[in-house]
């Protein structure tokens, strides 16, 4: 039986959500691949990105660290919009985004908070969070926000928006394409038609042919 890989790092995530968001806005090749060739190109691109020392990926770890990203997100951004509608007017995001993140620690399912903190549990903690009562924990997860978490959501959620409206120019394109086929279709088949109907039926040797 295969070792579990190590958990993934801030920074793998970080890559890993900028080479799934651009090959994701890929309005061509988006479109035109396979599911399998979609994640065998988002796990090259996060191969050739990420530094030596880091863990190999497998396509299917991959994959699923994304899904994991992806349900994580939806669910905060869940959250953000619920503070938003009990917060009193003139709430900073900031403050928005703190309560959205406690909002989200009181969840069973998500114990651990938001997971794609820029920092270990210990390390806002400083030291044993076992040890920390819950109220600690979350006043510690408070003041320990940075930029590097809102850039996963923003990554994540703008990249969505993006591919949306993407995907929504490139079906009037293909369609187009289609349409010009068949002209060019239709076009070919009357010059052959044409070629028949010019002809010098002086050149027809045969006079069945020929009446």
């Amino acid at each position: 039986m295969p070792l579990r890989s190590a958990g993934y790092t801030h920074e793998e995530d970080r890559l890993l959500c900028q080479v799934y968001m651009k090959i994701s806005q890929d309005p061509i090749k988006c479109v035109y691949q396979s599911f399998d060739q979609f994640w065998s190109r988002v796990a090259a691109a996060y191969e050739n990105g990420k530094d030596a020392s880091w863990s190999k990926r497998t396509k299917k770890s991959i994959h699923c660290r994304i899904q994991t990203t992806e349900k994580e997100t939806q669910k905060l951004h869940a959250c953000i919009k619920q503070c938003e509608n009990i917060r009193p007017s003139g709430a900073s995001n900031d403050d928005i985004f703190k309560e959205a993140k406690l909002m989200l620690l009181d969840d069973p399912k998500y114990k651990g908070g938001w997971k794609f903190d820029p920092y270990d549990e210990e390390d806002i903690m400083g030291g044993s969070s076992s040890k920390k009562p819950i109220g600690v924990k979350k006043a510690k997860l408070k003041r320990k926000i940075d930029e590097q978490t809102s850039l996963v959501i923003n990554t994540v959620e703008e990249g969505k928006t993006k591919l949306l409206e993407k995907l929504e120019k490139t079906n009037p394109q293909r369609q187009q394409h289609l349409e010009i086929q068949n002209k060019n279709y239709a076009l070919k088949k009357f010059k052959e038609e044409n070629k028949i109907l010019f002809r010098d039926l002086n050149s027809i040797q045969d006079p069945n042919v020929r009446a």
